[in-house]
């Protein structure tokens, strides 16, 4: 049995609007995970009430998890816990280069964590 496909969410503030919604990098890691055929989930460490993660719920992903994480706080700890929960076929996580807050730094540090290789584009 294969795992599913995780989708890294994260979100934003919309430049124009203010609403919260999700990195252009974080849709289209989205976009890629449900073209793939398999199980999709997204995976979200923050505040369960992001209205931003409704965003991928409307583009198709069937199921969000949400790691209730303080603002500044780091997330590897709880969402290398969770993966290795969910043992997944393949983890994506878009860039989040749209003004968010973090270094991108996540998906490496990850990989690190998990001693799984990382494929940047």
């Amino acid at each position: 049995m294969t795992g599913p496909v995780v989708v890294l969410l994260s979100t934003m503030d919309h430049p124009v609007s203010g609403r919260r919604v999700l990195a252009r990098g974080i849709q289209a890691a989205c976009e890629l995970a449900l073209r793939s055929g398999l199980d999709v989930v997204g995976l979200h460490a923050g505040d369960p009430g992001d209205a931003g993660l409704r965003g991928a719920l409307h583009m198709g992903v069937p199921r969000i998890g949400v790691l209730p994480t303080p603002q500044g706080a780091d997330p590897l700890d709880p969402v290398v816990a969770q993966l290795r929960q969910l043992r997944p076929t393949l983890v994506i996580a878009g860039q989040t280069v749209d003004g968010t807050e973090g270094t991108g730094m996540l998906p490496y540090r990850l990989g690190a964590a998990l001693d799984a290789p990382v494929l940047a584009a």
